[in-house]
């Protein structure tokens, strides 16, 4: 299998980092605080804490909410970038941004998973970039995924997404925009070839990177843009579809696709961006529209088969690396007559030649439009033919292939097949065919007649034969009223021609009655999704004769246009018949409307037949839509009003729906704001009628006269009824901005400048003094500047840690105002040290004997001790109480605590 050049992976890799670079830089934060959090470190931004690095083992990790009492808002740029082990990560719901390159590199990274409440709106480019991920669920709240952000992603077999998601949705595990005009991500691990729905009108940046399971991608016709790198490395990528809607194709899109021997550039792409095609080593023939103006660097560098190229108009801007690296026998061809190739001449073979093209006349058609071929042939080239990529259609006719002739009566076509072209241009007509069918009415079957061209006549078929009756020709309705010449009359569509049969007379005679002509039932019930309603007329009391009936269509509360359509017309029985049936198109809706009726009638029998009594019946068209109560949100989750205003009105709308009559409880309740202060309390309910679709809910407020700092009063909604449902915003943050001065904190005071403790004491509690006593901000921040010496918590609790010393402070949040304390945390001493044994005999060949030492009291501070011999030539220790035995004679091993020098001691005799 061919493999990228390692030169062509590190220059598309350095790009697309660069890229990310660039966006990384552009980005911007509110930087106020740094510091760690066990494997963690984090800044501040507003308060949050944005996590900036992890030094963690790996493994499967679940990222904490919050970080010091921090609220989690964050995972910043490259902060997990090249973490090897990491195999899985919980993100916490309260993170909302997933930065640039955030995962990059994870290699050994299998699961990320993310909770269905999460608030994350963003995942920047290149956050999942190069991870082992296999599936991955987008929850509702994301609205903003960067390019490449799972780029490189080889065993990511899907990306699922809500179906509430706002900005993005996903087809068998393939991700769009919300609209599904812009395919994102294609699994890379998908095999064999795509097309790419109708209604897609972008290919996004990276969309198809690395795709080497993808053989052949048909880009459907409204498509205007291909990104970036979207099928860079798609090494098996042999057969590609561009639409002639296509306009702009970005840099790098098509590089490395080295099983490409052919591309067809469409008629409107102006420019080829730089290194499309590079390293499309497969590649032996390109065409070069005349509409391109500009081919970019390295364009076609290294494309090694490169050998045909043919411009069809003058000569783009390019450079000369723009066919570097491409087949020695390169030969580029130019239209006769063209100047301003002479820079190519000098460095490549080149030809003037004359082009031909394949052109494509749908023929009549009366729907869609025909292929475009847009290369230029030269004489005894071979061409393709086009399939039937444009929804070519002609009412009444099946498409059979292409025909050299407009009438069909030249050379066949079929799509894919070759032709090969000679001194001219040439046209391929669409062939339509008709098909003729025969309805016998009660008689023998025949046969139909197929693949009839368009204005051709047909030999009259075997006559059908019929007990009782002789066959007295064919007509072109079923009342037999006109018929068919079979030397004059022509097949212009799909027909149907019925059999006209005449009784034969009784040798005795008989008496005649044509019967009467009514709906065998007075209504009729249809779903609106059935697509037509089946109305059957019966004929009773005789069926002797060919009779008619007509029959009518009327708007009851259904509408002719939005239920169904109106019909009318004749039905005819022939002889002995005595049931017929005619439809109605019934129109499918989206929305609720309820059941409608509309109301058909017969009239004006043929025949010698009458009216029988059901001459009205009423058709019921059944709505198939659930109504639709709708969803009850707030409009915004946030109000903001001044306290001396009278109030506020709260908008609650219904939305994705307003049938029927619905109700929802709505109730207030504090959370800075205190109610009977701030504001005057209320709950009740509010009722949507049928079509209402927003309300509003007054809250009256309460203005004092001092300052007591903005608060915030919650409205909440539960309890819908009458089928509607509870929204995300099901509740609104109401704040009250205070239009009092505040007070001012000028100094704060600790009750203690000093503190003594000893490590794994009793905690202290530390009390700010905050001058003058009625400031109306009095919140404050404690922080240690050595927690492993002594922690604070947010109440002022000291806690200590180990020997050492720390400053404890204080700050205000009004003024930033500090005091501080300093805390001296002293050790618990060694008492005295033990050894586990005090007498060692030994010979000179026995095994190492290691002696261990225990401290007391056993929770003193420092447990470190030193081992030494006084007869090393007898015995050794080493630091860890191992005791070898080396020659005869008696030694002392003494082992000595660092704190106070406590000493034990073990008598050690060797024979």
């Amino acid at each position: 299998m061919y493999k990228l050049t390692r030169w062509s992976v590190r220059l598309a890799r350095f790009v697309f980092l660069m890229i990310l670079t660039l966006l990384i830089f552009q980005s911007g934060s509110n930087i106020s605080y740094a510091d760690t959090y066990g494997d963690y470190t984090f800044r501040l931004d507003n308060n949050a804490a944005v996590i900036t690095g992890y030094s963690g083992l790996g493994g499967s990790i679940s990222i904490p909410d919050t970080m010091d009492g921090h609220r989690v808002s964050e995972i910043d740029n490259n902060a997990f970038q090249g973490c090897d082990g990491l195999t899985s990560v919980a993100i916490p719901a309260s993170v909302t941004r997933i930065g640039y390159s955030a995962f990059l590199d994870c290699t050994d990274l299998t699961s990320v998973s993310i909770p269905s409440d999460s608030r994350l709106t963003s995942i920047d480019s290149g956050a999942f970039m190069n991870t082992s991920l296999t599936s991955i669920t987008i929850p509702d709240s994301v609205i903003s995924i960067g390019g490449g952000a799972f780029g490189g992603c080889s065993d990511l077999q899907s990306i699922y997404v809500s179906s509430m998601n706002p900005a993005y949705s996903n087809v068998d595990g393939i991700l769009y925009d919300k609209l599904g005009t812009t395919l994102i991500w294609y699994p890379p691990n998908k095999t064999g070839p795509h097309i790419i729905p109708n209604g897609v009108t972008r290919i996004g940046f990276s969309a198809f990177w690395g795709c080497n399971g993808l053989t052949s991608i048909i880009i459907p016709d409204g498509v205007t843009s291909i990104g970036d790198f979207a099928f860079w490395g798609c090494s098996r990528l042999a057969s590609v579809y561009i639409p002639d809607s296509v306009t702009n194709i970005e840099s790098h899109t098509f590089q490395g696709c080295s099983s490409l021997t052919v591309i067809n550039i469409p008629d409107g792409v102006t420019s080829i961006i730089d290194y499309t095609f590079m390293d499309c080593t497969g590649l032996r023939s390109v065409t070069i529209p005349a509409s391109v103006t500009h081919l970019g660097n390295n364009v076609f560098n290294g494309c090694s088969s490169l050998s045909t190229v043919k411009f069809l108009g003058d000569p783009p801007v390019f450079s000369i690396d723009t066919f570097q690296g491409c087949s020695s026998n390169l030969q580029i061809y130019f239209p006769d007559g063209v100047t301003g190739y002479e820079t190519l001449t000098l460095v490549y073979t080149t030809m003037p030649v004359t082009y031909y093209s394949v052109n494509y006349d749908g023929n009549g058609n009366t729907g869609g439009s025909v292929p475009s071929d847009s290369n230029g042939y030269m004489q005894g080239e071979s061409a393709t033919v086009l399939r039937n990529t444009r929804h070519l259609v002609k009412a009444g006719f099946t498409l059979d292939g292409w025909n050299t002739a407009a009438d069909g009566r030249g050379t066949d076509y079929a799509p894919n097949a070759t032709l090969t072209i000679g001194t001219a241009s040439i046209t391929l007509y669409a062939k339509w065919t008709a098909t003729v069918t025969f309805d016998s009415q009660g008689g023998t079957s025949v046969p139909s007649i197929t693949n009839v061209i368009s204005g051709s006549m047909i030999s009259a078929p075997t006559q059908p034969t019929r007990t009782g009756h002789t066959f007295s020709g064919w007509y072109k309705e079923p009342g037999c009223t006109n018929p068919w010449n079979f030397t004059s009359d022509t097949v212009m569509e799909n027909i149907t021609l019925y059999a006209k049969w005449e009784p034969n007379p009784p040798s005795g005679g008989w008496s005649w009655y044509p019967g009467q002509l009514q709906f065998s039932q007075p209504s009729y019930l249809i779903v609106e999704d059935a697509g037509t309603a089946t109305i059957t007329v019966e004929r009773i009391n005789g069926s002797d004769g060919t009779v008619s009936v007509h029959y009518a269509t009327n708007d009851g509360t259904a509408k002719d246009g939005e239920d169904y359509t109106a019909t009318t017309g004749e039905i005819a029985f022939g002889y002995g018949e005595t049931s017929k049936t005619f439809t109605i198109p019934v129109i499918d809706d989206a929305e609720y409307r309820g059941d409608r009726t509309a109301i058909l009638t017969l009239s004006s029998p043929t025949g010698g037949a009458t009216l029988g009594t059901v001459t009205t019946a009423n058709l019921t068209i059944s709505d198939n839509e659930l109504p639709h109560a709708g969803k009850l949100q707030f409009n915004t989750g946030t109000y903001t009003v001044k306290e001396n205003d009278a109030g506020i009105n709260i908008i609650v709308s219904r939305t994705d729906g307003s049938d029927g009559t619905v109700t929802i409880h709505y109730a207030t309740s504090d959370e800075t704001a205190k109610a009977g202060t701030d504001y005057v309390t209320i709950s009740g309910e509010l009722t949507f009628f049928q079509g209402e679709i927003a309300k509003t809910i007054p809250i009256s407020l309460l203005d004092d006269s001092s300052y007591t700092g903005d608060r915030v009063a919650v409205v909440s909604l539960s309890n819908p009824t009458g089928g509607a449902t509870l929204g995300e915003m099901s509740q609104a943050r109401v704040s009250i901005v205070d239009n009092d001065s505040p007070i001012n904190v000028k100094s704060v005071q600790i009750n203690k400048s000093k503190l003594s403790a000893r490590s794994g004491g009793n905690s202290v509690k530390l009390v700010a003094k905050i001058t003058p006593e009625n400031a109306s901000n009095k919140k404050v921040l404690w922080k240690s500047n050595k927690p492993s010496v002594a922690e604070v918590d947010e109440n002022g609790v000291v806690t200590p840690i180990s020997p050492g010393t720390a400053i404890i402070t204080v700050t205000t949040q009004d003024g930033k105002k500090k005091a501080q304390c300093k805390v001296t945390v002293t050790g618990i001493a060694v008492k005295y040290v033990k050894l586990n044994k005090n007498r060692l005999n030994l010979s000179v060949k026995d095994a190492p004997v290691t002696l261990s030492a225990s401290i007391k009291p056993r929770y003193a501070s420092n447990h470190k001790v030193s081992w030494s011999s006084n007869k090393p030539s007898v015995a050794t220790v080493d630091q860890n109480g191992v005791v070898t035995p080396i020659g005869s004679g008696s030694a002392t091993i003494i082992v000595t605590t660092l704190d106070g020098r406590k000493v034990a001691r073990c008598t050690v005799r060797v024979k």
